[in-house]
């Protein structure tokens, strides 16, 4: 028995000193009766360590000594095993924290142990793993400032303070003056350098209690907590303008930018964070609309349009569910002959109180409220019904296309692709039969993301146009990248066809590149015979506009799909067009 007893013992105390963790046995009030040698692993060279008879709470962090000793006195008045505490070591081996997870066992009673047995272990690597979570989830990976959800908890527990102490909470929301044009004139690379540039010096410009953080694009805003007067949030604003004015040096040139900056204050003590985001936000678009580089203070009789964005966005939310959203459409058509191949998807709102609304009515609000995802899954579906059934009665080939636009919240949304792909499969409507538009000044913003994106629309044997194109004249050089099918001319050049040179010569040019790479050219916003004779004269293949059918719901639209060919029948005019100017 004592061969067995001493095995016993010696396997024991192998175990215990080759732990990966650390045992120690102590009285509840701290004083050290036994640790196991790997302790030493986690003292820093030249640190003593606690001898026994001594106080083990000599090896915490200061801050932790506290709450450790009531953890020590609550584990010795129970038995079993106790919840686990997490502390950090005050004499830990290099400068980072070393932090410590440990669980007591009350043996106080056993005669072998007489004390409290802490199993604990290093969790360092969790905590610095999760830290650096959380702060990739609340900081902006660019700037490393605070985002926009990190910044909108800031603004409430400001408010609140503020509403106790009768101080003033002010918000500054700026933007960069033309940043678009920098992005397209000097590439994303000096965008995103301007913006760190930008960033520090907003730091450079506000206290240590003050909070900069960046929204998002060009966007940053500025929590001014616990100021005295709103003279002193005018000195800052002021500040901030000349600090970014100031030129910015990159490799080979020097730039200079300006700011618009919008700004607000909690006028009363029931306003919310997002009620003071909405009054920032409506004076930053009243400085950019007084000619930008400059500042507009929010007042008091401008809190009409946030109660009526507020009412709008709660007539959105119901609108989802009452269905009062209606797909209307638009017959796409040869120009040669009329024949109608097909339709575009256009969504309006048919409001109780306001009646028929434009997407330029409420697509910026459902897409500020994410609320944009439901309708787009509710515009699919109904039109691919639609287009699905007005196939079924029809004999001619090519079978009738559908085109549909996406905004920029959608095409930015991780699922899309899958969510179209699904709802065609739904409707059990070919691929090949969807078009999809894509906005030109979207793909343009971030090309590295819409190729990606694009390529994997593509592969499902989806077509693809992009929308509005001419916007941004240059981008004719960027059609060879992209894996697009068509190009839709933007009504603006169709405008002016007639009675403007130089708006013939460049959907001349856009009609000439498209048919050297082999897309199709569509005219949009057709609304003259001239227009038509014009378009038809550059070798345009394709077009829509008001001069064939304006949009409609089904019931009108129908006899123009039924019959594929336009009624009544277009006549064109008999006088020669003419010519761009070489």
């Amino acid at each position: 028995r004592e061969e067995s007893l001493g095995s016993s013992e010696a396997r024991f105390r192998s175990l215990v000193q080759n732990s990966s963790g650390v045992v120690l046995v102590v009285n509840p009030d701290g004083t050290l009766l036994y640790a196991s040698p790997g302790l030493q692993n986690w003292v820093a060279s030249g640190k003593p360590l606690p001898a026994v008879g001594e106080s083990s709470l000599a090896l915490l962090h200061a801050d932790d000594v506290e709450r450790f000793r009531e953890f020590l006195r609550e584990a010795s008045t129970v038995d079993g095993i106790s919840p686990v505490i997490e502390v950090r070591l005050g004499c830990s081996k290099g400068s980072d924290v070393r932090h410590i997870e440990a669980i007591a066992t009350n043996l106080l009673n056993d005669p072998n142990v007489a004390g409290v047995v802490l199993n604990t272990r290093d969790v360092t690597e969790r905590k610095d793993l999760e830290n650096n979570l959380s702060h990739q989830a609340f900081h902006d990976p660019l700037t490393d400032l605070p985002n926009r959800a990190l910044f909108l908890d800031r603004v409430g527990h400001a408010l609140e303070r503020a509403g106790r102490q009768d101080r003033i909470v002010a918000m500054l929301y700026l933007d960069i003056d033309n940043f678009k044009q920098i992005n397209d004139n000097l590439g994303h690379e000096v965008g995103d350098q301007l913006l760190i540039v930008v960033a520090d010096r907003l730091r450079e410009c506000v206290r240590g209690i003050d909070t900069v953080a960046r929204f998002g694009g060009d966007e940053f805003t500025v929590l001014l907590e616990d100021v005295a007067e709103m003279s002193d949030v005018i000195e800052v604003a002021d500040r901030i303008s000349k600090r970014i004015r100031e030129p910015a040096a990159f490799p080979d040139q020097e730039f200079v930018a300006t700011t618009s900056i919008g700004i607000a204050h909690n006028a009363t003590r029931e306003m919310s964070p997002q009620d003071l985001l909405s009054a920032a936000d409506i004076a930053l678009y009243r400085a950019k609309n007084l000619g930008k580089a400059r500042y507009a203070v929010f007042e008091r009789g401008m809190t009409a349009p946030i109660h009526e964005r507020l009412e709008l966005e709660h007539d959105l939310r119901r609108a989802m569910e009452q269905n009062e959203f209606e797909v209307y459409y638009q017959p796409i058509v040869e120009l040669e002959n009329g024949f109608v191949h097909g339709v575009e998807a256009l969504v309006r709102w048919r409001h109780p109180a306001r009646g028929l609304l434009l997407p330029e009515d409420f697509v910026g609000l459902s897409e500020s409220t994410g609320l944009i995802i439901r309708l787009g899954e509710q515009v699919l579906e109904e039109s691919f019904r639609q287009v699905k059934q007005w196939q079924s009665v029809d004999t001619m080939t090519p079978p009738l296309s559908l085109s549909i636009n996406l905004s920029a919240y959608q095409f930015r949304h991780p699922s899309i692709v899958e969510d179209i792909v699904s709802a065609l499969k739904r409707a059990d409507m070919s691929p090949s039969c969807l078009i999809i538009e894509i906005n030109e000044s979207l793909i343009l913003e971030n090309a590295a993301h819409a190729v990606s994106v694009l390529q994997a629309i593509k592969r499902e044997g989806i077509r693809l146009f992009i929308d509005d194109f001419g916007t941004g004249y240059s981008s004719l050089s960027y059609l060879r990248r992209f894996p697009v099918d068509g190009i839709k001319v933007d009504r603006s050049f169709i405008d002016d066809l007639e009675r403007d040179p130089q708006n013939l010569s460049m959907v001349a040019a856009i009609v000439a590149a498209g048919q050297a790479l082999h897309l199709t050219v569509v005219a949009e916003g057709i609304e003259t015979i001239g227009q038509l004779a014009e378009l038809r004269s550059l070798g345009c293949q394709d077009g829509q506009g008001h001069l064939f059918a304006a949009p409609g719901p089904e019931g009108e639209i129908s006899p123009f799909v039924r019959r594929r060919i336009l009624l009544p029948q277009v006549r064109f005019r008999r006088e020669q067009p003419r010519r761009p100017a070489e």
